[in-house]
């Protein structure tokens, strides 16, 4: 390449990277497109080139001279911005059409690679990267073709003897190679070629890398470097590390041979590894930290904190690794070092550091057992005793843990995750007790009561300076108690006695002073009870500690009733009321209709509540107190006030809805008298400040109070509310005298809208659980007629309003839906007819005002696609749901399906297809629609449809299939579509045939069938016939889209892609011969005959018959002919004018 044309060519990757003027990006890619062809299928099609000036004097006609060209590019090239764009393009060449290349040329583009390495040291780092990318895929591509690539940490060794900076590069390379390597994402196609590659390198090249960033902390501390800087140092320091760590990251799930069940959250490390993994490693790692950590330099500080993470790493290594005396050893070895840093407090001012150490901890107890841990020492311990060691360092951790929770600084609920984990996990050992048992369940008890006093010093600093409040992460919080709670049952009675003296000093600090720190106390300790209480396991915990939640229950029920009596109350109570709430009816609350526990007892002397049935009494009642307590939007214009409030109000509704779940608990709410009050008054203020959650409520009410033996008299009861509300819209609508505008602007108030709003999420609500058929016999009757007729008038009035017009499309999309057959009326009955009547009513007056708004890309889904899209699945369930006899409609003259059917396409078709698979709920419920739509007992139902509809339908598939194709449903209505299309022409031929033997010898043409008039006339072109007949090449289109998919890319749903393509080549075995011969002209000469052999056993034993047996054939056909291609190492080349 000449230097004018290098310049060129480095003006226009400037361009394309730096300017602001997106025009002349656009330019810069495009010339750089076309003398750089990415020869792929994902590729944007090439923008056109108005000044023919512009085009650089070459471009690649194949991937092989597009690969020379760019290494030509890459190697003449110092401009950063060329360099990237070259790096790219060679990723982009060696992804897509590596397997074009000979061994050779593989080897030789191996070679430039290394070679460029050497010579650029100063290279950018991110070229480096992405340089080696590239490496590592055709090492992983080609591993077992040649020697050679599984060779390259040996020649990258070169590197590491050199100089400084050479070894900085050359760990780099490693680095990324490992990480690269550790890449989950393979290629599904070579997955198993490419799996095996990465065995093979874990298991022989891993290993090299490993002992290499050893080697470098090795130098580091035998002083045989000199260093130019203190920058460089770290640099070097940090690469050492991100190689041990890279390495002891790297994937071993599922592919050590000697893997063990117990083993599967250890690293999974080769047994290759034992002589390496010993510890004078762990050792070289705290020497590592400490000399870093007690540096004077800031960085070096700063960079200890990653020798920890490595530490924390190596900790986490298989025990199974070792064998007894080994894993002995190698754990005295942590424990000492880890013992020593707690002790003195290395590197301990870095909150990284502290962090990095809670996790180490936590990994250690998570990998090997308490058991083990006891023996490490240097001595052997007496029997049935500690080693003096492990007792020291139990006690530093114990005085670490306590440091921790007790520093005045912010608290980070991470590390202190890390920490409660530890001892929950030293507290969870087998039952058999371990020497010095109770020197650990003192130990853990040290830390659980601190652990507490930290949370009740919190409160004051957080009260007294004003200061983050404990409960804004509450699942943070929880998260944490909860892992402590598992601590508390270690030593239940004394933790148990601990928190009730606790709770007992807050409370009458309360009652006297009732000062916020008296009431954040309260609240803190009403989630460590129920945290607690939680924590309780079934049949394995004793009726003491029952007996212990009881009390600590009472605490809570106590605090609870102080709290309502006081003119004020800390919101995060009602949330801590509602965990103790949700944590009781786990531990005590069961399906068993009388099932008793000692937890009772205290409850019953202080609270009445002796059993479950009172505690559920307890519980419904102050969740619906709560719900009650709940205020209207009104009360406050606080953003954040509202946002808690409708978050109680959602929290209130789920522990409701979690007991009204259970057969025999819903069985006894709906004895409550509280519950069944609800029946006559329903209607709380919370259901405004929390509008979504209204469906929720009423879902939940209809789930109590409708069951399979609730009397007749409870609906009408229930919904006298809503009578009256639809009586007040029904006197609007009434006096506007019929006019549309009128009524429309009496609701166009905001409250009025959500007014309505609310009423059509109530209703729906109601609907989503009811699944007896009586019940919701009962709801059809009384909404049919009269209220349907005015919802379908109250649609002509809020079409324009779309909150409003949605709610209510998703009131209706409920009632159109079968849920648990409810929708199967009588044999005699025509209520699903008139069910669809009123649906179909409903869509076309809401598709008469969709098609003439007009509205805004920004405002589209809302206004507009969001009621589109409930109309389509509205008529999906419809379609699908079993419950009308579509057949009779167009028997008896009954045109609510075809006008359903048109309003639908005249709202879709208005559509940009573009936009479709913008919105993806949008092209869901599209696609859902045109599936249900094409199956073969509807398809004999559709008349009506235009061809245009059909053409724009095709336009939107043929979007969907676009490289990757995610979705299964468009291939699947292309199926129902040219299925149809084949039965048609069989079902022609064959008519043909037998008219062509029956017809008389005379002349004269055959005869048209009789109609039951006497009279002969053809049988009616159907109008998905007269569509593709109209538009022949959406065929085509959709034939080439899904072969360009199923050959040359990957996609999660190849087998529903396959399916559509049988009946498509029977309709049009010209276009796929003329496809095949396409694809193998453009293949390279030595591959044509291969690819045209492979191809050419496609068709081989098709019966033309469209049987699943026929189109299991062609899918099976379709992958072995990937898999013959993958075997015989050819990659398919794209033709460039398909």
């Amino acid at each position: 390449m000449d230097a004018q044309t290098l310049g060129r060519v480095e003006s226009l990757c400037r361009t394309l990277y730096t300017s602001p003027a997106a025009q002349e990006r656009v330019r810069a890619e495009a010339v750089l497109a076309r003398a750089f062809p990415t020869f792929s299928t994902t590729a944007e099609p090439m923008l056109p080139i108005d000044d023919q000036s512009l085009l650089l004097p070459f471009s690649a006609a194949q991937p092989i001279e597009g690969l020379a060209q760019t290494s030509v590019l890459l190697r003449q090239t110092a401009d950063l911005y060329t360099q990237t764009y070259a790096v790219n393009h060679l990723k982009s060449l060696v992804l897509h059409h590596f397997a074009l290349l000979s061994t050779e040329e593989k080897v030789q583009l191996k070679v430039f690679i290394m070679t460029y390495f050497s010579e650029n040291v100063g290279a950018e780092r991110m070229v480096i990267t992405s340089l080696t990318q590239v490496l590592t895929l055709i090492v992983k591509v080609a591993w077992f073709e040649a020697e050679t690539f599984t060779k390259v940490i040996e020649e990258l060794s070169t590197f590491i003897h050199a100089s400084v900076d050479h070894q900085i590069l050359g760990a780099h390379i490693l680095n990324d190679m490992v990480s690269e390597m550790n890449n989950p994402q393979l290629n599904p196609l070579r997955v198993a070629k490419l799996r095996k590659a990465v065995i093979a390198f874990r298991e022989t090249n891993l290993i090299q890398v490993f002992q290499t960033g050893i080697s470098f902390l090795n130098r580091f501390h035998g002083n045989s470097l000199t260093f130019t800087s203190d920058m460089q140092k770290l640099v070097y320091i940090e690469h050492a590390m991100m190689l041990i760590r890279s390495c002891l990251t790297f994937d071993f799930i599922g592919t050590s041979p000697d893997e063990s069940s117990d083993d599967v959250t250890a690293l999974q490390v080769p047994s290759s590894w034992r002589p390496v993994v010993d510890e004078t490693f762990i050792q070289l790692l705290f020497q590592t930290y400490r000399v870093l950590a007690l540096s004077q330099v800031p960085r070096h500080q700063q960079s200890s904190s990653k020798v920890m993470e490595a530490i924390s790493q190596a900790v986490s290594i298989r025990r199974s690794l070792f064998n007894d005396k080994e894993r002995v050893t190698w754990l005295s070895a942590i424990i000492r070092g880890l013992s020593t840093v707690m002790e003195q407090a290395i590197g301990m001012v870095s909150a990284e550091n502290y962090h990095e150490l809670c996790k180490t901890l936590s990994r250690l107890k998570i990998t090997y057992n308490l058991s083990e841990m006891v023996q490490c020492g240097s001595g052997q311990p007496a029997e049935n005793q500690a080693s003096p060691e492990f007792l020291k360092w139990i006690r530093n951790v114990t005085q670490f843990s306590v440091q921790g929770f007790s520093a005045e600084l912010d608290w980070s609920p991470i590390s202190d995750s890390y920490l409660l984990t530890f001892w929950a996990k030293c507290s969870s050992t087998s039952s058999s007790p371990v020497p010095s048992q109770e020197e650990v369940d003192q130990c853990t008890l040290v830390v659980v009561e601190c652990y507490i006093n930290s949370r009740i010093a919190a409160c004051v600093r957080i009260v007294e300076d004003d200061l983050e409040d404990l409960f804004e992460d509450e699942d943070a919080l929880i998260n944490n108690l909860e892992t402590l709670a598992t601590s508390c049952r270690r030593c239940y009675e004394s933790v148990a006695q601990y928190a009730g003296s606790t709770f007992a000093s807050a409370l009458q600090s309360y009652r006297t002073t009732g000062a916020r720190i008296a009431e954040h106390q309260l609240t803190f300790l009403v989630y460590l009870a129920s945290a607690m209480i939680g924590a309780r396991m079934p049949y394995q915990s004793p009726e003491s500690q029952d007996s212990l939640d009881g009390e600590l229950s009472c605490a809570v029920l106590e605090t609870l009733q102080l709290n309502q009596r006081a003119p004020t109350m800390l919101p995060a109570m009602n949330s801590a009321v509602m965990y103790f709430f949700s944590q009781f009816r786990k531990s005590y609350i069961g399906e068993s209709a009388h099932r008793t526990s000692r937890v009772y007892e205290s409850l019953a002397m202080q609270f009445q509540v002796d059993d479950q049935e009172h505690a559920m009494e307890l519980i419904a009642s102050q969740v619906l107190q709560m719900l009650r307590s709940v205020p209207g939007p009104g009360s406050t214009n606080d953003k954040a006030v509202l946002t808690r409030q409708s978050e109680l109000a959602f929290k209130s509704l789920r522990l409701l809805h979690d007991l009204s779940t259970g057969y025999v608990t819903v069985k006894l709410l709906a004895k409550m008298d509280a519950v069944k009050a609800l029946t006559a008054e329903h209607a709380f203020p919370f259901l405004d400040t929390a509008p979504k959650s209204r469906a929720l409520y009423y879902t939940i009410l209809s789930r109590i109070l409708f069951t399979e033996d609730t009397p007749t008299t409870v609906f009408p009861v229930f919904v006298a509310p809503f009578e009256e509300k639809l009586a007040q819209l029904a006197q609007v609508v009434d006096e506007s005298g019929g006019s549309v505008v009128a009524a429309a602007a009496n609701l166009s108030e905001p409250s009025a809208q959500m007014t309505l709003v609310g009423l059509f999420r109530d209703l729906r609500g109601l609907l989503i659980s009811m699944s007896l058929k009586q019940v919701f016999q009962q709801y059809w009757e009384w909404i049919y007629p009269e209220k349907l007729s005015l919802l379908r008038s109250l649609m002509e009035v809020v079409a324009s309003m779309p909150e409003v017009s949605v709610a209510l499309l998703k009131l209706f999309y409920e009632l159109s839906l079968n849920r648990s057959s409810r929708l199967v009326f009588d044999s005699n009955s025509v209520n699903g007819i008139l069910l669809f009547r009123e649906t179909s009513i409903l869509i076309q007056t809401y598709a008469s005002h969709a098609v003439q708004v007009t509205v805004s890309d920004a405002r589209a889904w809302p206004d507009l696609y969001k009621g589109t899209a409930a109309c389509m699945r509205m008529l999906k369930v419809a379609l699908s749901g079993n419950y009308v006899n579509f057949g009779v409609l167009l028997l008896y003259g009954d045109d609510s399906l075809e006008s359903a059917l048109a309003a639908i396409s005249a709202m879709v078709m208005r559509i940009p297809v573009e936009h479709v698979m913008q919105y993806p709920k949008l092209a869901q419920a599209f696609f859902e629609l045109c599936e249900t739509l094409t199956q073969p007992s509807n398809l004999q139902l559709v008349q009506s449809l235009s061809p245009s509809f059909f053409a724009y339908m095709g336009q939107v598939i043929i979007s969907a299939l676009q490289p990757p194709p995610t979705m299964a449903t468009p291939a699947n209505t292309i199926d129902n579509i040219v299925t149809f299309l084949c039965t048609e022409e069989i079902r022609r031929a064959s008519s043909s045939s037998v008219s062509a033997r029956m017809a008389p010898r005379s002349p004269g043409g055959p005869l048209s069938p009789i109609t039951p008039g006497g009279a002969r006339s053809a049988r009616p072109v159907h109008c998905v016939t007269a569509a593709f007949a109209q538009y022949p090449d959406l065929l085509t289109v959709w034939m080439s889209q899904l072969l360009n998919t199923l050959f040359f890319d990957d996609s999660t749903i190849q087998w529903s892609l396959s399916r559509p393509l049988l009946p498509l080549v029977m309709l049009n075995k010209e276009h796929f011969d003329g496809y095949c011969n396409t694809i193998i002209q453009s293949q390279l000469p030595r591959h044509q005959e291969t690819v045209s052999r492979l191809m050419g056993n496609l068709l081989k034993d098709m019966d033309n018959t469209l049987t699943q047996k026929a189109r299991d054939r062609l899918t099976n056909a379709i992958n072995q002919f990937r898999r013959d291609l993958a075997t015989d190492n050819i990659s398919l080349i794209f033709p460039q004018n398909q």
